[in-house]
Parts: C-alpha cells; structure tokens; sequence
C-alpha cells in the first residue's frame, strides 16, 4: 500500500498558502489580544465603582451585575492567558500545537459563567421574600455606564466570536451589558413604583439567559475535546468533495475532527485505478484544494491502488 508521502513533494503553491495562513494566524491572534487586553482594562476599573455603589444602593440586579463584571476580569484574563498558548508552534510532545488551551479556556469559561447563574438565581430567590430599601437612582445612573463599557467591551470582542474562546468572553460582556439594562429597566420601576421584587425577577431572567449560552459553549467545547464532528461539516458533502474526481474509485475510513475553532483536520483513505496512480500527487492535491472550500484545512490522505485494494478485502 502506498501513502502520498512516498510521492514526489508538492509544489511551491502549497507552502505560499501555508505562508499565508501563517500570516492571517498571527493578524488574527494580535487583534485577538488586543481586543482582551483592552477589556480587561474597561472592565477592572468598572467593576470595582459598580460593587462599592451596588452594595451602597441594595440593588441585587446591580450587585449581580456588579459580581458578573468581576468574574469577566477572571474569564477575560484566562481567553488572554490561553490565546498567547495557543501561538506556540508544535513541537515532539505536542505535535498538533496549543490551539486546545483556547477550547480548554472556553469550557472553564463555561463553567465560571454556570457557577454565576447559579449564584445570580439564588440571590435573586432570598430577596423575594425579603423587604429592602433599594436606591432606584443610583442604580439607574451606574448601570446606564454600565451599558455603556460594557457594551464598547462586547464590540469590541464580537468582531471575534467565531472562535470558541473569544466568544466565552463576549457572551459574558455581552450578559453585562443585558445585566445592565436590566438593572436600569428594575431602578426606573423602583423608582416610578416602589416595586422592590422587579429587582428579582430580572435577575431570574438574565440568570436563566446566561445559563443558556453557557451551556451552549460547554457542550461544544466538550464536542471538540472528544474530537466529534466539527458543526460546520457535512460528512455528505466532504464525501462528495473527495469523489469528485472520476479516477478516485473508493474513498472510505473519513474522520474528521478539530484542533481549535474552524480549524478542521481530516483522515481518509482513497482507492484509485492502477494506470493513474503516477497521478496519485495530483489527485491528492485536488482533494486537498476541494476540501479547504468546505472549511477542511488540514488533510491526510492515505491512497491505494484498486489491485491492493481488491487483494486486502478478499483476504479478510
């Protein structure tokens, strides 16, 4: 059985488009950092005006969202910490790289932000039944700013969303920003009302929204850690991708899995005539250009001829 690292090297254009995803890599790991490093900032120094004037005013909404923005600086400070692992280059123990410590991240990102909702919930169950003197306009006036930083932070990191990590990070930001419009919507009713349990009720709704979303990211986070799927793929498709060349016969053994967000790996094994396996690198090439149209960026390609083929499955 042959393997198309018996065959003659591939061409130049294959190491330029390596060259090239190298660059837009680094591009997007220094906007990657600079997006975090920016709101850490925003949100350190937020964090602590909002806890002294939550715990001042008695809002629960506010302190809740004041506690949120606290565990942002833990969150946004591990996305850092993970992205900059990420950029090593593989080495003899590591041979697929880092890019797992950015899903590792957003998995205990996950949790973190399961762990809030939780607490968020609890809260916002003890204050139903209690009676408290709670200053709508303090909360108004600092959860108005609230939307303001926190909002800028979300933007800032939606531009980035797409990688698994990233979007750990702007799912909390962007739960600050909704933490703080409800902490607005809770000090206008207070104030116009005097209806202290509006405080509660929006927590439970923001609790139960920011369970959601953290859920969503630790399934998907574990689905990568076990090397399913990847979401974005559709078997049927790479299957048809591989086949699309008339002088590949069979293709079967498919696996596909990721190493970090949209960054797809690919195992399979192709059958093809004898009188074209001298074509064997071309072949391989073509599938290889195919398959990074379906969002597969790394490929191995095990090739075999129909004769060997045809001996092997009637030996066994």
């Amino acid at each position: 059985m042959d393997s198309p690292n018996n065959l003659p090297p591939a061409g130049p254009s294959a190491t330029a488009s390596d060259n090239q995803n190298d660059h837009t890599n680094l591009a997007g790991n220094n906007q990657k950092r600079s997006a975090i490093s920016i709101a850490l900032i925003l949100n350190s120094a937020f964090t602590v005006f909002e806890v002294v004037i939550g715990l001042i005013s008695g809002s629960l909404a506010l302190v809740a969202d004041a506690i949120h923005n606290a565990t942002d600086v833990l969150t946004l400070s591990i996305s850092f910490v993970a992205n900059k692992i990420s950029r090593r280059q593989g080495n003899k123990k590591h041979t697929f790289g880092y890019g797992r410590a950015t899903i590792l991240a957003a998995q205990f990102n996950s949790m973190i932000m399961i762990l809030v909702a939780g607490f968020i919930a609890f809260e916002a169950y003890q204050r139903l039944w209690q009676t408290l003197e709670i200053e709508g306009m303090w909360v108004i006036v600092v959860a108005a700013c609230g939307i303001v930083v926190n909002g800028i932070m979300a933007w800032l990191l939606s531009k980035e969303k797409s990688d698994l990590n990233m979007r750990s990070a702007y799912i909390d930001l962007f739960f600050d920003t909704l933490s703080s419009g409800g902490a607005v919507i809770s000090g206008i009713v207070l104030v116009t009302s005097g209806y202290t349990k509006v405080d509660s009720i929006i927590a439970f709704v923001i609790a139960a929204l920011l369970l959601f979303n953290a859920l969503q990211i630790f399934k998907e986070a574990v689905s990568i850690l076990l090397e399913g799927t990847p979401k974005e793929i559709d078997l049927q498709k790479v299957e048809r991708a591989i086949l699309a060349d008339p002088r590949i016969l069979i293709t079967d053994d498919i696996l596909v899995w990721s190493i970090r967000s949209h960054y797809n790996f690919l195992a399979c094994h192709i059958v093809i005539d004898d009188r074209d396996f001298k074509h064997a690198r071309d072949i391989v090439n073509g599938v290889k250009d195919r398959l990074v149209q379906i969002k597969i960026q790394h490929t191995t390609i095990e090739v075999e001829n129909h004769a060997d083929h045809l001996r092997f499955s009637h030996e066994h």
